[in-house]
């Protein structure tokens, strides 16, 4: 008799409760995914059986979303193991194994318990994902306040303009031009994860090749006023190729530049690294590293000398 009253209750919660849930935006599939990561759409299916009911699923112990009934979520997760898990009066939990460019479909649902539901996560295929996703909505309230934060909160544009001290960069006598060429040729938008820590909810976006064009166009512009013969194209040409940006934070907040110079030809290459710190956003850290990357490169004698000769 308990157990029928039970089922009774549930069910008419979920009629009670059923018009108030997912009233978002209908369901839009990702069409590019970010660089270095994989895509998991966790998703609740409208159901009856406690509609109106809610529970956090997360990531590695980290709430990512709060579901309500009809509604999905879109996570950018990095490579690697990641545990999803959901609790009330019991767990449910999957490892899921990440690959970077995949996409991967978390289904929710809620059975019934004794005094709440409990939650069942299960990953199923991409066919049956699509299908049964296809009609939830995103939630534009907490969901999609969630949303935001698990996904690149912001992006690190590199902004000059960049201030060199005189004695930094004698006059620089070039007799044959040369050109500086970017080694991005499509933006390359990388989602780059804030480290150490245990959360998605730090990350952001960072466009390679815009890094690359920024500290070309400062040095361009030093080399110039400084007597070096800079053309849009020539046979002396040296690449610009970003090859990774860090992102720490313990203290202070960090960022770490490094980039390779190649003289076209094969001749002559090298990498540089620059890090630097900001105790108010990471804004200012990426700003400062790309900042000394220039600084760094001006200094250099290897790169004076190739460009003086």
């Amino acid at each position: 008799m308990k157990k029928a009253s039970a089922t009774l209750g549930w069910v008419l919660f979920g009629i009670i409760f059923i018009t108030g849930c997912a009233t978002g935006p209908s369901f839009k599939k990702v069409e590019a995914i970010p660089e270095g990561v994989g895509i998991v759409y966790i998703y609740r299916p409208a159901s009856p059986i406690g509609a109106g009911a809610s529970y956090d699923v997360r990531a590695d112990g980290i709430s990512l979303v709060t579901l309500l009934s009809g509604e999905y979520f879109v996570h950018y997760a990095q490579p690697g193991e990641v545990e999803f898990s959901a609790r009330t009066e019991s767990t449910s939990a999957i490892t899921v194994d990440i690959k970077a460019g995949q996409t991967y479909y978390l289904k929710c649902t809620l059975s019934f318990g004794i005094t709440v539901g409990r939650p069942q996560l299960v990953l199923v295929s991409s066919d049956v994902g699509e299908k049964e996703i296809a009609a939830c909505n995103l939630e534009e309230g907490k969901t999609a306040k969630t949303l935001t934060k698990a996904s690149p909160e912001a992006s690190l544009v590199a902004e000059g303009p960049v201030s060199i001290d005189k004695d930094i960069l004698a006059p620089t006598l070039s007799s044959t031009p040369f050109s500086l060429v970017n080694g991005h040729e499509k933006s390359k938008i990388t989602i780059v994860p804030m480290k150490p820590t245990i959360t998605i909810t730090r990350t952001f976006d960072v466009d390679y090749k815009q890094l690359a064009d920024f500290i070309m166009a400062q040095l361009e512009k030093e080399l110039k006023n400084n007597g070096a013969k800079i053309q849009p194209e020539s046979d002396n040409s040296f690449k610009f190729t970003v090859e990774t940006v860090e992102l720490r934070y313990g203290v202070l907040y960090s960022s770490i530049i490094t980039l390779l110079v190649k003289k076209e030809g094969g001749t002559w290459s090298k990498t540089y690294k620059t890090e630097d710190s900001s105790g108010w956003a990471m804004q200012r850290a990426f700003n400062g590293a790309a900042h000394k990357m220039v600084i760094l490169i001006l200094k250099d004698d290897d790169f004076r000398r190739l460009i003086s000769k």
